[in-house]
């Protein structure tokens, strides 16, 4: 479990299948997940199982959990996890509206660059977020991340540490 002022970060479990499932299959969040299709509960098992051996799938996903209670408001995801070249993609979910803007997204993510360095030795973190979503790019621009390149759709984003 890793921790900041209001929230921690802790391993995936068995128990948060009901959240992925209704999270993952969750219309609204395909858009900036890249999800196409609903997940089964098998697949969604067998996401969770594989999350023991990120560094051989490449993937981690935490739960963000407020410090005041166990259940989890959204999770952090590292992705695309590369130990030779020490770089991964990032992705952030507060999936409830009622937790967005209070700083949590913010928690989360330093805390989450904290463990990238110190505990996974990455050197740079990745991301891609939609023009539209003004919340996100904020949040990735006051961490220190850095535009590489723009679309008309999608600005890309790095830190380097």
């Amino acid at each position: 479990m890793w921790a900041n002022k209001r929230i921690f970060l802790r391993p995936v479990a068995m128990s948060d299948l009901p959240y992925l499932l209704k999270w993952e299959n969750d219309p609204s969040n395909w858009e900036v997940s890249g999800t196409t299709a609903p997940f089964s509960d098998e697949e969604m098992i067998n996401f969770i199982v594989e999350q023991t051996y990120f560094l051989a799938t490449g993937q981690l996903r935490l739960m963000i959990c407020l410090s005041k209670k166990s259940t989890p408001i959204g999770a952090i995801d590292l992705f695309d996890i590369n130990v030779e070249t020490k770089s991964a993609g990032v992705g952030i979910l507060i999936q409830d509206k009622k937790h967005r803007g209070k700083g949590y997204a913010k928690e989360a993510l330093s805390t989450l660059i904290d463990l990238s360095k110190m505990e996974l030795k990455l050197a740079r973190l990745t991301c891609s977020i939609q023009q539209e979503n003004t919340a996100s790019l904020a949040l990735f621009k006051q961490l220190g991340f850095i535009k590489t390149s723009s679309n008309q759709i999608v600005d890309d984003f790095e830190l380097q540490f």
